[in-house]
């Protein structure tokens, strides 16, 4: 049997004429012809990558490393969030493979597609399959040939690349290294990607600050998300707040709270803060308080006039007003002043001093009767 061309289809046959001992390099689709119903690749164009790349794509490196000094199968698993950069990844480990790519995007199953597939002219090919979870959506007996083909049950060597949505995972795949070796999970943007992809790309830096403060509140942070609400500001030259409110990105509104703790005894210090649409810098806050008695005894430490609790008759919260804020990870860091106001036992008009806390903060979002976590 050899690798034929006929046409611009690839087949293995017993035909002696256009042979090939390997793939030439290119990116090929696998199909299946209708009337015959022998496999064949046909060339499609290759894969292209953005202008610039933004975040870390050194893992690219590490896989190919692996798949080169093994003398089997290695499994790459892309998993996460729409728009959270896994295809783009896909797409640079197989051009830096320098490697021809097979593509699948239909679930191929059977004899005659391991068969086919597992032929050693395809040998060292990278195999890529984009959103695994909907190409491969067929009962679980009928996983078993493409389950054992990246197991390595079969005489081959490929560089599986596959990515998956986060509420899609395969069960035959968590946990069995031979079959995916590296698992990467995909998750919001990080910080600095952030701030260098708003460099780039926001035309009028003045709606900077204002964008910062939408996306401290949206839910998740993807690039899709991002480059598109920085086109729409781009195009409208408008308040990011006001865009934000029909854009198709959930951005929270009344359905969070904040939980406000203490940043060195990771304790709960203020307590609530409920439908928050943004985090402002000077402005106040309702706070519902967790431990009366433990900022009673932070205010009184933090005014001399207060040292003693026999000097003060009352004391009471005027308001919490927020100093600083940032992003840092999955959570905020933040300096909050908390303004209040009491009366010394003593008699006299009642004097107004304030406390400035560092916390960090962390925030639930509720749907209905259902709760998600949004930072853990």
């Amino acid at each position: 049997m050899e690798l034929v061309k006929v046409g611009d289809r690839y087949r293995i046959m017993n035909i002696p004429e256009g042979v090939h001992d390997k793939l030439p390099l290119g990116t090929y689709k696998l199909k299946v012809d209708p009337q015959g119903g022998y496999f064949y690749v046909s060339p499609i164009a290759d894969f292209e990558l953005p202008k610039k790349l933004y975040g870390d794509f050194s893992f690219s490196e590490k896989a190919l490393k692996t798949f080169d000094a093994v003398d089997s199968n290695v499994g790459v698993l892309l998993h996460g969030l729409k728009g959270t950069g896994k295809t783009v990844m896909l797409k640079k480990i197989a051009i830096d493979s320098g490697k021809p790519v097979i593509v699948i995007d239909s679930a191929y199953t059977g004899s005659a597609f391991v068969s086919f597939i597992s032929s050693p002219q395809f040998k060292d090919c990278v195999i890529v399959i984009d959103e695994f979870e909907k190409v491969y959506n067929v009962p679980n007996e009928d996983m078993g040939p493409v389950l054992s083909l990246m197991g390595g049950q079969y005489d081959t060597k490929f560089l599986f690349v596959l990515t998956a949505n986060e509420d899609h995972e395969n069960p035959y795949l968590v946990n069995r290294p031979g079959r995916i070796r590296y698992k990467v999970n995909y998750g919001e943007l990080p910080e600095d990607v952030i701030a260098e992809v708003i460099e780039d790309m926001l035309v009028n830096k003045d709606h900077a600050e204002e964008l910062n403060s939408v996306i401290m509140m949206l839910p998740l942070v993807t690039m899709d998300v991002l480059t598109c609400l920085i086109q729409e500001i781009n195009i409208h030259d408008d308040s990011p707040k006001l865009l934000v409110q029909d854009f198709n990105i959930e951005n929270g509104g009344s359905n969070y709270t904040l939980n406000i703790f203490n940043s060195i005894e990771g304790l709960p210090l203020l307590g609530t803060v409920h439908d928050v649409d943004t985090l402002e810098v000077g402005e106040y806050y309702q706070v519902s308080i967790f431990d009366r008695t433990k900022l009673y005894d932070m205010m009184v430490s933090s005014e001399e006039a207060l040292k003693t609790h026999d000097d003060i008759f009352t004391i009471g919260l005027s308001g919490v007003k927020l100093l600083e804020v940032e992003r840092s990870g999955d959570e905020y860091k933040a300096k909050f002043s908390i303004d209040f106001r009491y009366t010394p036992s003593a008699g006299g008009p009642r004097e107004n001093s304030s406390l400035t806390v560092d916390a960090k903060i962390k925030r639930r979002r509720t749907y209905g009767k259902k709760t998600f976590a949004g930072f853990q």
